[in-house]
């Protein structure tokens, strides 16, 4: 199930580029003024925390056999320990991406804030209608797509996954996006590119014990994750947004 999705994921990833240099070479592209392109100023919308446990870890909970978990089937108490532990971990996780993506804009040469405004008005606190945001600036976007700790089927190897989506858009153009990417940090990521960063080695676990015996070191890979992510967005946004197309003189 989960593999299947992820699989989704990273297909979404790469139409989704095929489609952006698709509309860059025609006229469905969005175009933006030269002082639009001229971004010094960027105002962080507050990442929210990622929602609850995760599928994968309700499915450890409830003891639907994975191969790595089994290792540990029979020890509910140990099972229930560490995704809590997980659990607790991830509601930390979009005040310190909050931060992460201030520090590291700022590092890049931005003059960053944090939007203090109402940002949505749904149940889904990334649900966002960009149009109603009382700012002037350009803002930036960013939601958590998952942040666990996987094993994939038929694996007897645990790694990190933060997978994120990030926007930058002005409020007087809401769907025009100056900046629309995901960044993969962990399992899910591809090797070492603008979008993409394996997690350190000392993060991979070979077994449900291993994993368990480290909960500050599980902690700690979460943390590296989003830092990463923050410093590979800071550093990719200063270099795309220069690249968009102007428009056209009138």
């Amino acid at each position: 199930m989960n593999i299947v999705a992820r699989g989704y994921r990273h297909a979404g990833r790469f139409f989704a580029a095929a489609m952006l240099a698709a509309t860059l070479a025609g006229c469905a592209s969005p175009t933006f003024t030269d002082e639009e392109r001229k971004i010094s100023r960027i105002v962080v919308i507050p990442v929210e925390s990622p929602y609850g446990r995760s599928a994968h870890e309700r499915h450890i909970t409830n003891n639907i056999s994975y191969t790595a978990w089994a290792q540990a089937a029979g020890n509910q108490s140990r099972k229930d320990s560490l995704v809590n532990a997980l659990d607790a971990e991830r509601k930390t996780l979009g005040p310190k991406m909050t931060s992460a993506l201030v520090e590291e804009l700022k590092k890049a040469g931005y003059e960053v804030s944090v939007y203090q405004g109402t940002k949505s008005t749904t149940v889904d606190a990334d649900d966002i209608d960009y149009a109603k945001l009382s700012v002037q600036e350009p803002v930036l976007h960013l939601w958590f797509d998952a942040a666990e700790m996987y094993s994939p089927a038929n694996v007897t190897q645990f790694q990190p996954r933060v997978n994120t989506g990030v926007r930058v858009v002005r409020a007087q153009r809401p769907k025009a996006y100056l900046y629309n990417e995901s960044f993969y940090y962990g399992v899910d990521s591809r090797g070492a590119k603008y979008w993409s960063a394996p997690a350190d080695s000392k993060y991979h676990y070979t077994s449900f014990d291993a994993l368990v015996a480290n909960p500050a070191q599980t902690a700690e890979s979460m943390d590296v994750g989003v830092e990463t992510i923050a410093a590979m967005i800071a550093k990719d946004l200063k270099e795309r947004v220069a690249r968009y197309p102007k428009s056209k003189p009138e």
